[in-house]
């Protein structure tokens, strides 16, 4: 077996400002993408790996009004 690693991977979310750490958010949502992959019942075992993330990773765009 083989493992492919994907670099330079780029996830857009949209995040309310209200719930504060950023970076938790996140992980949270790299956590909810994770269970979903898991549940998908793919045969190659996929996984985002995000223990790295930190504030610098994080780029935040506010909406033009």
């Amino acid at each position: 077996m083989k493992t492919i690693t994907i670099k330079n991977l780029s996830i857009q979310v949209d995040i309310s400002k209200a719930h504060g750490n950023m970076v938790a958010d996140a992980h949270t949502v790299v956590d909810e993408i994770n269970k979903a992959l898991q549940e998908a019942g793919l045969n190659c075992q996929p996984q985002i790996l995000s223990s790295g993330i930190d504030a610098s990773d994080i780029e935040i765009n506010e909406p033009e009004e």
